[in-house]
């Protein structure tokens, strides 16, 4: 049962990071476009905070990693869509 627990929160992991880069395309388009500067500033604030999360999603893939969490392929998968960059601004 363990197995099936870890491997569903591996997938919602993957999800997340999924729709976290999907956001991200969104703002981008969004900032190319704005005229606002204040509305610029909200954008990249959002950005940076992604960009904090999809970190924080890493560190967690790596703690699951050292502690034998789930299988294996799914966490390095994980890693792999949490280590590719999240926005243009990096």
């Amino acid at each position: 049962m363990q197995a099936l627990n870890s491997n569903t929160v591996t997938g919602s992991l993957c999800r997340e990071v999924d729709s976290l880069r999907a956001r991200c395309a969104s703002i981008i388009q969004s900032l190319i476009q704005c005229q606002n500067l204040s509305l610029k500033v909200r954008l990249q604030n959002e950005l940076y905070s992604l960009e904090n999360r999809r970190t924080e999603l890493l560190k967690t893939a790596y703690l699951m990693l050292d502690k034998d969490f789930c299988d294996y392929l799914s966490i390095k998968l994980l890693i792999e869509l949490c280590r590719r960059p999240i926005s243009a601004l990096n």
